[in-house]
């Protein structure tokens, strides 16, 4: 956590205007995910809310592209806290989306098989 005062920001304008760039892109970047997870957080049911957590969490750690399959190096029970779930809520839908071939389940990990269709869980 990193805390700087109004007038030290306003340096940083004044004399590094690149590294106050830097500042307020990771500053937007941060609103926009917490405002996304309060959106999907109000709106989604818990299934698509997990999807949802699940695809950012590949997202970010950007392993694969497109619709090829990607790893999500994260814990069921993570992913679920993440989501708001319980753990059993969380491994219910989880076991359901691995029964359809879209995920596979692994140690510290799920793998996601078919990213386009996990997308159209949350678009419908």
């Amino acid at each position: 956590l990193l805390e700087l005062t109004e007038a030290a920001l306003d340096r940083v304008a004044a004399h590094r205007p690149e590294l106050w760039r830097a500042i307020a892109d990771f500053t937007y970047a941060n609103m926009r995910s917490v405002l996304q997870l309060a959106a999907e957080t109000v709106a989604l049911a818990p299934r698509e809310r997990l999807v949802a957590r699940l695809l950012a969490a590949a997202d970010r750690q950007d392993e694969g592209a497109g619709s090829a399959p990607r790893v999500a190096r994260i814990s069921q029970e993570l992913l679920g806290e993440m989501a708001g779930l319980t753990r059993k809520t969380a491994n219910h839908h989880l076991s359901a989306l691995e029964q359809l071939g879209l995920i596979e389940l692994g140690y510290g990990r799920i793998t996601l098989r078919d990213p386009a269709a996990l997308r159209r869980i949350i678009a419908t």
